[in-house]
């Protein structure tokens, strides 16, 4: 007995149960596979769903018992003849009694009476069935739908499958891929957390260079080679709104090949939009996913044109995974009001043996604190005399904690993006000229002692100048350069391709962060900074110039592992994140923000649209409103089919109404409406059909209110809501 045979008889019982019954439906056919052998545990799987209490209308009656009987039988045969679950059918009204004695059955089947009693049965959020239904009320997504694939499909995705495991043992092999036990831990957790389908977005938090790419391929593994969570390679992404192709480079060496052509930075952001429209079942990884997360930046912008919508995600099986040392405004707006807990999952990635962080530098002594100079005005003059003598100290400072280094090695100085560099190589030659001769003859002369790495600098591969070793200490400018996802190491190809990684930490002596005029000090920029990438598997003896305090906050939000009340507590400061005058700390709008709509009121509906349940009402008020209508013919199955985004599809009645807002387009510059969304309650019930007539801004209010009271009376929302 196969799948495929369960599932004839699984289908027959979704037939049978309708609207508000679909949860045995649902729980059977999760657990079809057409074309694998049932397993034990999954035969009593679907002998339980069989099993489960469901609400058959009258009619169905005989229907879904024969059909639970079929499924029954079947999983009972596969497990070896003997009874799933023990006992008989039993379907009972007060009505009717009917016994339908089936081996291996174990299905009580009730069907209410008109004045049955429910307070007593509450189903709970893991039982449900997808969709949440009340008395009097549509039903409300509550996970992400399951995709069925074709017996053809099903065998490409075992192909991808074999190529990426193949892929993998070869990197194995190569030693350019080591698979650590915490990243399998955390592969493993994500992978679990995803079995639960009301879960659509997790977040990963990890050190920095702790190894989250390890826990990326991990889960990539997990999710392409068990039988829960069948995918296609061409489904799976990882993006980040960094700009930046040395992680483009970093992060395709340490993936198997047949994954390198999903990879997208910020600048290809576009492209990565293109290819995952109108995808069903999709798996997107977010690397350092703090960057450009902001409303109205990339990240938040390629979301919105892909109405990646908490619905919408749920409807097409859209799972996202997010990864950052500093998940800053993202993790505050996961544990805000707006954000149900039971869709999301919050995972923290704990070290591996062997790990130098920020801890261990700080019990070192090699943490200290950010300090001045720069010192000088717009105009390149020095602020005051004392500013002067105060960056002049602190420098020479830097350039002896340099010397202390019994080797030459780089001294790496983070300038600011709007100084002139000038400027910070007056305060070097300066600084450099108090020191004694012998002092400063272990540094490499004026002509050539500044290395510039930037746009514009004469450092084309910092990895590879910091694999050199100097001969005289040697000091490297930085601008907007080095910070978050940056690995110091170096990449060697040799002749037959394997990739060699060379770590360069040894030739660094001192890195210098820069300090910010004002006393608020970004947080996240210290984390992610020269201090995050220091950090990762192998010791040193480098020096740390940082904002302590913002280390000192980090370790706390992970001691705790970045719970609720710890973020509540915690002033942090980011680009997402603001502190509030007592401390407190309150994401901007970002775009978990705006992965979440905003329920729509019945007065901010009746502004923006009207409701019909009948397609004659909709001509009528058209026609009086002088709207130009235009009927829609139904598909095979029965539905009228609108394009709420670029993808045409059968849509919902919420998210039809949750588009009215931008149910507008241009044409030769001029803004041009929708007229009209077909819609449903129940997407999957051509019987809820809907239609939201979109009303124009130029609408004479007078013209319509003689519509709505003299021509065709709309529904309310609530009343378009009710089946």
């Amino acid at each position: 007995m196969t799948f495929e045979q369960v599932s004839q008889s699984a289908a027959a019982l979704t037939q049978g149960l309708k609207q508000g019954f679909k949860k045995v439906c649902r729980t059977v056919s999760s657990a079809i596979n057409p074309i694998k052998p049932v397993t034990v545990v999954q035969a009593a799987l679907i002998a339980t769903a069989c099993g489960a209490v469901a609400s058959v209308p009258n009619e169905y009656v005989g229907e879904a018992a024969a059909a639970a009987a079929a499924a029954a039988t079947a999983s009972a045969a596969v497990i070896g003849g003997g009874p799933a679950l023990g006992g008989g059918m039993v379907l009972d009204s007060k009505s009717n009694l009917m016994r339908d004695a089936v081996t291996g059955g174990g299905a009580a089947v009730r069907r209410r009476s008109p004045h049955h009693d429910d307070d007593n049965e509450k189903d709970s959020d893991e039982e449900s069935d997808g969709f949440s239904v009340e008395d009097d009320s549509a039903p409300i997504r509550t996970q992400r739908q399951n995709v069925s694939y074709t017996q053809d499909e099903t065998e490409l995705i075992e192909c991808d499958q074999e190529e990426f495991r193949i892929q993998l043992k070869r990197m194995k092999l190569n030693k350019s891929y080591f698979a650590y036990p915490n990243q399998t831990t955390v592969a493993n957790q994500l992978h679990s957390n995803f079995l639960n389908p009301q879960v659509v977005i997790q977040m990963a938090i990890g050190y920095t260079q702790s190894g989250k790419t390890g826990c990326m391929v991990g889960l990539i593994d997990r999710m392409m080679t068990s039988q829960e969570t069948l995918i296609h390679i061409s489904n799976i992404y990882i993006i980040t709104g960094l700009s930046s192709c040395d992680w483009m480079k970093q992060t395709k060496v340490r993936i198997p090949e047949c994954m390198r052509v999903h990879v997208f930075h910020n600048g290809n952001l576009d492209t990565f939009k293109k290819e995952v429209s109108g995808k069903q079942n999709i798996l997107v990884i977010i690397d350092e996913a703090h960057m450009a997360s902001r409303k109205k930046q990339t990240m938040s912008r390629i979301f919105k044109e892909l109405s990646w919508k908490l619905d919408f995600m749920m409807e097409n099986d859209i799972k996202l995974v997010q990864f950052s040392a500093t998940p800053d405004g993202l993790i505050f707006a996961l544990n805000g009001p707006k954000w149900p807990e039971r869709h999301y999952r919050i995972v923290t990635i704990q070290p591996g043996t062997g790990y130098f962080g920020a801890k261990q530098m700080h019990l070192l002594g090699n943490l200290k604190p950010a300090v001045d100079i720069y010192g000088r005005k717009k105009d390149g003059e020095w602020v005051d005399e004392a500013t002067h003598n105060l960056c002049i100290g602190n420098f020479v400072q830097i350039l002896r904690d340099q010397l202390s280094f019994d080797e030459p090695r780089y001294l790496v100085i983070r300038i600011r993006g709007g100084a002139q560099e000038p400027n910070y190589e007056k305060n070097l030659y300066e600084s450099l000229g108090r020191l004694h001769d012998s002092e400063r003859d272990q540094f490499e002369p004026d002509e050539s002692c500044v290395r510039r790495y930037d746009m514009n600098g004469n450092v084309d591969s910092i990895s590879e100048l910091l694999f050199k070793s100097p001969k005289k200490h040697t000091i490297i400018f930085v601008k907007e350069k080095m910070k978050c996802a940056q690995t110091l190491e170096h990449i060697v190809v040799d002749t037959h391709g394997k990739h060699h990684l060379h770590s360069v930490k040894h030739n660094i002596g001192v890195m210098v962060e820069r300090r910010r005029n004002s006393d608020v000090q970004n947080d996240s920029f210290s984390i992610q900074g020269f201090m995050g990438r220091l950090c990762g598997y192998q010791e040193h003896d480098c020096i740390c110039y940082t904002n302590v305090e913002s280390y000192e906050k980090y370790e706390k939000l992970f001691e705790c592992n970045f719970d609720s009340d710890a973020l509540k507590r915690v002033s942090w400061n980011s680009n997402t994140t603001t502190v509030r005058v007592n401390g407190s700390t309150i994401a901007l709008p970002n775009v978990n923000h705006e992965c979440i709509e905003e329920p729509i009121s019945e007065s901010e509906a009746i502004k923006m649209c009207r409701i019909y349940k009948d397609e004659d009402d909709v001509r009528k008020a058209c026609k009086f409103l002088g709207y130009t209508y235009r009927s829609t013919k139904p598909n095979e199955a029965g539905f009228k089919e609108t394009s709420l985004n670029a993808k045409t599809g059968v849509a919902s009645l919420n998210s039809a109404v949750m588009k009215v807002k931008s149910g507008y387009g241009t044409n030769n510059g001029e803004k041009t409406y929708r007229t009209c969304y077909p819609c449903y309650v129940d997407p999957e019930d051509s019987a809820t059909l809907r239609f939201v007539v979109i009303i124009r801004p130029d609408t004479d209010p007078i013209k319509l209110e003689e519509c709505d009271t003299q021509v065709v009376k709309p529904l309310t929302l609530t009343e378009a809501m009710t089946l």
